[in-house]
């Protein structure tokens, strides 16, 4: 699947408010601000989901980066059993935890993951990577993950980079491979996204 031409045109000014809101530090209010309504739409529209479940087992361990108010944590739980999500907006888990599925929620940083080392299997991050600072979020991710563990990332490749160049594709990769991950996979997704899949090289 792939993202509609419709689905482009209105994701291009959000993504533009998106991209600003990183650029002037304000992209915590603007989540705060729009979690009653965030995700409401997200059914019917594509993000990449096929993606993250095709790359995903029953029975594994999962993270979610910038888990928002639940879409793809929902999804991801539904196959793997369970699917931890981390948010740093509570208004945003609220609303996750008012939705329901196989999942449960923590507060906390992406560039800070509290959890112990060699935790899950796999860490997610749709539509997030561009709040956080690339490398921190690689350093962070590459901890918690077992050996052999996989970090599955899907960003905007095209508008919030005008404004946020931290989420730049070619910072976005040199993050991965610089913090240890070999690059499964790397391509574009319609017109506006890239997908990255990193696989974490043995630390023994």
């Amino acid at each position: 699947m792939r993202p509609s031409l419709l689905q482009d045109l209105i994701m291009v000014p959000m993504h533009a408010v998106e991209g600003l809101s990183v650029r002037y530090g304000l992209f915590r209010s603007l989540y705060r601000t729009i979690a009653p309504v965030y995700g409401r739409s997200r059914a019917s529209h594509y993000f990449g989901e096929d993606l993250f479940l095709d790359a995903i087992n029953p029975g594994d361990t999962v993270l979610e980066l910038g888990a928002g108010t639940g879409f793809l944590t929902r999804r991801v739980g539904k196959k793997a059993g369970q699917c931890v999500g981390l948010e740093l907006e509570k208004a945003m888990l609220e609303k996750a935890n008012e939705r329901g599925g196989p999942a449960r929620y923590v507060v906390g940083r992406m560039e800070a993951i509290p959890f112990e080392s060699k935790s899950f299997d796999t860490c997610v991050c749709l539509g997030a990577l561009h709040c956080a600072d690339p490398d921190t979020v690689a350093r962070a991710v590459f901890r918690v993950l077992k050996d052999g563990g996989e970090f599955l990332v899907l960003i905007d490749a095209k508008i919030i980079p005008r404004f946020a160049p931290a989420a730049d594709p070619m910072r976005v990769r040199h993050a991965l491979e610089e913090q240890g991950f070999d690059l499964l996979d790397e391509k574009r997704v319609g017109r506006l996204y890239a997908w990255f899949r990193a696989g974490k090289r043995s630390t023994e």
